[in-house]
């Protein structure tokens, strides 16, 4: 009888032996490489044309660094090209400045943005000639972005801002709140 039980512990073993050689061992899943700086940059901007009684065209490149998954900020430059043709002639004025933002994404599409903007322009004086001026404002707000294909993006946002002086005719904005639109592309 107790060959039985060595028997059956041999048999148990010649089963189970085979499986423990034949076992490999996985290997640990791979993480993807963190990205790259080039993968963080993104790139894009807006141009702006109107025509009628205020002409007006804009060029704003932009540069951006996505620092997290829900943070990204950057640098827009811009150019504005004015002709005003309410006056008895023409009266053309220039603006040109820079835009440092930062923007955080509370949903994957909808974030919140602060922005410094110093701008030089000019504005019009009561014997019509222009004068040139600067001027410093701090912006906050929300917006909105959606992809719109490999890389790409088109975003809106509406900022206020905080140094605003309605009373200030010399001011180069007409409203305490600026509303934007513009393309991003990553490469």
């Amino acid at each position: 009888m107790r060959l039985l039980p060595r028997l059956a512990a041999l048999l148990l073993c010649a089963l189970t032996f085979p499986q423990l050689f034949a076992q490999t061992q996985n290997p640990p899943p791979s993480n993807p490489p963190p990205p790259s700086v080039k993968d963080k940059l993104f790139f894009g901007g807006g141009l702006g044309l109107s025509f009628g009684d205020v002409d007006y065209v804009e060029v704003a490149p932009l540069i951006g660094y996505r620092f997290m998954p829900k943070l990204d900020g950057g640098m827009q430059l811009f150019y504005r090209w004015v002709n005003d043709s309410r006056y008895a002639e023409d009266i053309n004025t220039d603006e040109y400045g820079a835009t440092l933002f930062t923007r955080y994404f509370v949903l994957p599409s909808i974030f919140l943005e602060g922005a410094y903007e110093f701008i030089n322009y000019e504005f019009v004086l009561p014997n019509f000639d222009t004068e040139r001026d600067t001027a410093n404002s701090f912006l906050a707000g929300g917006g909105y972005s959606a992809p719109i294909g490999r890389g790409a993006g088109f975003y809106f946002s509406a900022l206020y801002n905080f140094n605003y002086d309605k009373n200030d005719l010399t001011s180069p904005y007409g409203d305490a709140w600026r509303m934007q639109a513009g393309v991003t592309v990553g490469f």
